[in-house]
């Protein structure tokens, strides 16, 4: 048959493709392999008669890919032409075919394309994929979900399979808060009356204590049925599920040069010898342990979402881009995405669920940059300048704006993220 094909011997049809191109084939072969094709040719549809059959249900080259596979039972799956082929298989009612390239996919899932395939399995039925990506989506959440198009583009019903699903693994609660509020804001107008309903299976105790004193200004949660939820969750909300760590020994507040921080938990005060500290709010008990000493020097830090993170710095004399965590189970710091421009000493400001890198130095001197960073998604984003130099001086976050003031230059910058805008304002008198 093949032969016979190559040749254009005894072929009875020709197929015109979307571009221009046509192929010749045996009705009989078209009709044996597929319900379409046998529906189109024995059903006394316009088809039947006609010497050529215009097809566009996809490209020419998987047309062809397909056409040749009637033919020699052989076909080439690749990841760039496995999506298309299954498409084109639904359309031709090729079951085999597609149980086979469904298949591929699962062996081709990693935590990066797993919502994509997930999506791409429920539009076409391949039930032995989603099971197998949905597993991944879970297992691997934060990196899953880390793109706000694969967000966006989710159906509320798709959405609520992975958030409501007891098996989601994260490091805590927030980020599945941020990624639904992501997923509504998209589309407010359409997905608003939708939040409230998905919020309901978004486990508020397991947040942290950051995020839950800021929910109640999340406009989306300005709502008595989203009020009620959050009540209930800090209800039934236990000292326990706060992450925190556990004392070593007692110890007396010491002197010397200290890093001191302050969080909604407690007062942290660390040295660089690998000492550190903690003041208890809820307990007003003092604590402390050793943790293994950070590689590099003179790094600004910031308590986020329960853990100590680290930003810049410099090691052996070379200023870094460096970002770590400091894991409060191991007590050892683990590398997060790194900034865009290194730097060491910035001003660190928290600010709405977005932290802001400002200034710092580096090999030719003081910096202005301003860095953005998510700690949700792990993503950094280059904003506008600062306006001047601002060296030894404060940065703080006040209702609407980030301000830096002081120095040696005696400065006060106003940026506002909302509108990517700095303004200098008057200096300080003294």
């Amino acid at each position: 048959l093949k032969r016979l094909r190559k040749k254009n011997s005894m072929t009875d049809v020709e197929l015109k493709l979307p571009d221009r191109s046509t192929i010749s084939c045996h009705k009989l072969i078209l009709v044996a392999a597929s319900p379409f094709f046998a529906t189109m040719f024995e059903s006394g549809m316009k088809e039947s008669t006609q010497q050529v059959v215009q097809l566009d249900f996809s490209d020419a080259v998987t047309i062809k890919m397909i056409i040749d596979y009637f033919y020699s039972g052989e076909i080439d799956i690749n990841v760039g032409n496995v999506q298309d082929l299954i498409a084109a298989s639904e359309f031709l009612c090729l079951d085999d075919l597609k149980g086979h390239l469904g298949a591929f996919m699962t062996d081709q899932i990693n935590a990066s394309n797993c919502f994509e395939f997930y999506r791409y399995a429920r539009k076409f039925n391949l039930g032995k994929l989603i099971p197998h990506c949905l597993e991944h989506i879970l297992a691997n959440f934060a990196q899953a979900f880390r793109s706000i198009e694969t967000i966006i583009h989710l159906s509320e019903e798709e959405l609520i399979s992975v958030v409501s699903d007891d098996r989601l693994k994260a490091d805590n609660e927030d980020m599945v808060f941020h990624c639904v509020v992501r997923w509504t804001n998209a589309d407010p107008k359409k997905r608003r009356d939708a939040f409230v309903k998905i919020a309901s299976f978004i486990r508020f105790p397991f947040c942290t204590q950051e995020l839950l004193d800021r929910v109640p200004r999340e406009p989306l949660m300005m709502n008595s049925a989203c009020l009620d939820i959050l009540s209930e969750a800090m209800s039934v909300r236990s000292p326990t599920q706060t992450p925190s760590w556990l004392p070593v020994h007692r110890s007396s507040i010491t002197s010397g040069t200290l890093n001191l921080l302050v969080s909604s938990t407690g007062i942290y005060w660390i040295d660089e010898e690998g000492a550190h500290g903690k003041w208890r709010t809820e307990s007003s008990n003092h604590s402390s342990f050793n943790w293994v000493p950070h590689w590099v020097t003179n790094y600004s830090s910031m308590f986020i979402q329960g853990k100590l993170f680290s930003f810049g710095g410099q090691k052996n004399g070379a200023y870094c881009s460096t970002v770590q965590s400091l894991d409060p189970i191991e007590r050892e710091w683990k590398p997060e995405p790194p900034m865009l421009q290194p730097c060491s000493k910035p001003y660190i400001v928290h600010f709405g669920n977005k932290i802001y890198v400002l200034g710092g130095v580096d090999a030719s001197g003081q910096t202005l940059f301003t860095q953005e960073f998510d700690p949700v998604w792990g993503t950094w984003q280059l904003k506008a300048e600062m306006p001047g130099v601002c060296q030894s001086g404060a940065a703080v976050s006040l209702n609407e704006n980030i301000f830096v003031v002081g120095g040696a230059e005696r400065v006060c910058f106003r940026f506002t993220p909302s509108s990517d805008t700095w303004t200098v304002l008057s200096r300080p008198t003294h």
